[in-house]
């Protein structure tokens, strides 16, 4: 999953911030108000003098660091986009009688998608293939459809799916954008956005992009032609603003400025020595 602008923006911070005081307290760029010469006998009596205020400002500067790389690790354990959680209200289907909407743990025999609870999420399942003690059997669900409305026909999106997969197991759906070719997506072809269920990630791939219109429809089916145990996960779809030469958001300008001007400021202190 690629960076957003504020990860970019908050690990330049912290990068240009930790390096100049790091530099500082090593006595590469002492910290001097008075800006003097330094020569390298003066090193020790400057650490010594300022040992406090080293320490401090070291301090600070390794909490400042870390907050922001947890920020943005915690940034990137997310969906790409704008989030729509597949549901009653967006979710339909040609067949009938294709949804239970009712119950947290699909039977895997009655054919239709079900709720299935896995800790704070919930997915619409399908059981294609499994074995119980009669041997093994499952269902085949039909193809349901996700429709997303309200976007800017100026703009340009990119659309993803959201699944369920297991680092072990054979959790698949067939996906695909506005009716083109069906998709068949794997843990092997997918992208963890880094947010769990429980021993799997929720994963995401890219169907395509959509422009001019303001609604995309993402159609979604079980694994029924897995030929081993095949489970059906579908959690949603999201999207994403790609139009060239976007705006950014004033967040996102002032974050690059703190930044860089961290990185202007190492560079003048280099410069002056």
């Amino acid at each position: 999953m690629p960076l957003t602008a504020e990860q970019y923006c908050g690990i330049v911070t912290c990068v240009g911030h930790t390096a100049y005081v790091l530099m500082s307290w090593c006595g590469i760029l002492p910290l001097r108000i008075d800006r003097k010469p330094v020569v390298p006998t003066d090193i020790h009596n400057i650490y010594k003098e300022k040992k406090m205020k080293h320490v401090s400002i070291l301090r600070h500067a390794i909490i400042v660091g870390c907050v922001t790389v947890l920020a943005a690790s915690t940034a990137m354990a997310a969906i790409t986009g704008t989030f729509v959680k597949a549901d009653s209200t967006n979710t339909t289907s040609e067949a009938v009688n294709a949804f239970d909407w009712t119950s947290m743990s699909p039977n895997g025999y009655d054919g239709k998608w079900g709720l299935e609870n896995w800790g704070s999420y919930t997915a619409l399942t399908s059981h294609p293939r499994f074995q119980d003690d009669n041997g093994w059997t499952g269902e085949d669900c039909p193809s349901i459809t996700t429709v997303v409305r309200g976007l800017d026909t100026t703009r340009v999106y990119d659309v993803y799916v959201q699944l369920l997969t297991h680092p072990q197991g054979n959790w698949a759906i067939f996906a695909n954008l506005n009716w083109m070719p069906n998709t068949l997506l794997t843990k092997n072809n997918t992208t963890s956005t880094g947010l769990m269920w429980g021993d799997g990630p929720i994963s995401e791939y890219k169907l395509g992009s959509v422009t001019g219109q303001d609604w995309f429809v993402v159609n979604v089916d079980d694994y029924s032609t897995s030929t081993d145990f095949a489970l059906s996960q579908y959690y949603g779809v999201s999207f994403v603003d790609v139009t060239p030469n976007a705006v950014p958001e004033p967040s996102s300008i002032l974050a690059l400025a703190t930044g860089l001007c961290g990185i202007v400021g190492l560079g003048g202190r280099l410069r002056r020595k």
